[in-house]
């Protein structure tokens, strides 16, 4: 959880079975209600979208939205006045891609499905000219192609989490972000519900 210190807060939103397509909308409690969106939800579909809302005074978030919705709120990290860790921004590296047979993207050996039970390790940290320092990262992921939906997960290389980070039709490619941690070897793994193709890239990392 979040210290009472935060001034804000990374979450990964998903709406769940909403009764029509529509939206909605995250911000401070206690501040006028903002104009965007904060995801937009689909009628009979599990949608996520990972964001940064600023907290209120009290450390509190509020939602509101135009459509009957089942909402999963996750929070994925915290920012600080002075939280020890510097950003650094990076222009999107791919670092896995199991459609591509490429020997420098994890995962890629060419057409192979991401499994349920199989284990997709992504190497962060000095992998592709990223700081070997790293402690943490910024991704895009990516899940397309699959025949049904289903979900991914990413996590510190050895940790656990019984929390999803995308939500995926059936034969659709479906794009979220993610602020994980990385294990001491600089690393990240990608588990699936469902029989998917997977792309990461990063586009941060945190020293």
């Amino acid at each position: 959880p979040a210290p009472s210190a935060a001034v804000a807060v990374a979450l990964n939103l998903t709406g769940v079975m909403p009764d029509q397509t529509g939206w909605i909308r995250a911000f401070p409690c206690g501040l006028p209600e903002t104009s965007v969106s904060s995801i937009n939800p689909r009628f009979g579909e599990a949608r996520a979208n990972s964001v940064i809302v600023p907290t209120a005074g009290d450390g509190t978030i509020c939602l509101t939205s135009n459509v009957t919705s089942h909402v999963i709120i996750d929070i994925t990290g915290w920012f600080g006045e002075r939280s020890g860790q510097r950003f650094v921004p990076l222009s999107p590296i791919r670092l896995a891609d199991t459609r591509s047979a490429h020997p420098d993207l994890n995962g890629g050996d060419g057409a192979r499905l991401l499994e349920p039970g199989r284990v997709l390790r992504v190497q962060v940290a000095g992998s592709r000219g990223i700081a070997a320092d790293a402690t943490a990262a910024t991704l895009n992921l990516v899940a397309t192609d699959g025949p049904v939906g289903g979900w991914l997960r990413v996590v510190p290389c050895g940790g656990a989490s019984d929390v999803s980070n995308l939500n995926y039709p059936g034969w659709a490619a479906v794009a979220n972000g993610a602020n994980v941690m990385l294990d001491v070897q600089g690393a990240v793994c990608v588990t699936t519900s469902a029989g998917t193709h997977v792309i990461v890239d990063v586009t941060g990392v945190w020293k």
